[in-house]
């Protein structure tokens, strides 16, 4: 069943937490926007939009959260800890330590094989799912990580912080691209372009080049802007 079709910004769900007055410290939707995670204080509840009704809460987790493409694993920092959870059970079946620092953003890849977390020192830690192995520690910005996000091959990662928007290949920490684009910029889902909100500049990060300077909305096919 496919997800609620947009409206003219009526509110179609009203999701309340487990602990009621607890504000949302974080959100992530599922790639096919049926799946919703609402990261509460030290907790995460897993909401079916379609259904409209909460599927899983985990405690013990807190921070920043992902979905995976498929809506099958859930990420959640725990400050240098990533715990990844089956969405079909309440459990944490996998917990990868990243002996760096505090974990500021998550992100799944598209074929949903490798995660990767972005800490608080500027390093993107990424792990392989199916045997909890780390591939590699990038030092990818001089401060704390914003957002990561995969490319479409899987092969680079690109991250934002304050200073700068970074693309590093996950095979060598020495093959990174710096564009000078600050916070808050928008990463479309497959790394390949960026829209820097301070200027209202796109950026096509495969070819180096400003392609448009619109908005800073990127639609969800990674390729217009509005």
């Amino acid at each position: 069943m496919p997800a609620p079709a947009p409206g003219k910004g009526e509110t179609v769900l009203e999701v309340v937490t487990e602990r009621g007055a607890v504000r949302p410290h974080a959100l992530a939707f599922s790639a096919d926007g049926r799946g919703l995670a609402v990261t509460g204080s030290s907790c995460v509840a897993l909401w079916d939009l379609v259904e409209g009704r909460r599927v899983r809460f985990w405690t013990e987790m807190s921070n920043e959260t992902a979905l995976s493409p498929g809506g099958d694993w859930l990420a959640s920092s725990n400050g240098t800890s990533i715990h990844v959870c089956d969405t079909g059970s309440e459990a944490s079946v996998i917990k990868l330590e990243s002996a760096g620092g505090s974990m500021r953003a998550l992100a799944f890849s598209p074929d949903g094989r490798l995660v990767a977390g972005g800490d608080s020192r500027g390093a993107v830690h990424i792990w392989q799912l199916a045997d909890r192995v780390k591939l590699a520690t990038l030092q990818a910005q001089s401060s704390e990580i914003e957002s990561v996000t995969f490319t479409k091959d899987c092969q680079s990662v690109v991250t934002t912080s304050r200073n700068e928007t970074v693309r590093c290949a996950i095979s060598s920490n020495q093959s990174c691209l710096r564009w000078p684009l600050t916070s808050p910029v928008v990463v479309s889902p497959y790394g390949t372009i960026v829209a820097d909100s301070s200027s209202s500049a796109s950026w096509d990060l495969e070819r180096g080049v400003r392609v448009a300077r619109l908005g800073s909305e990127v639609a969800t096919d990674g390729r217009q802007l509005h």
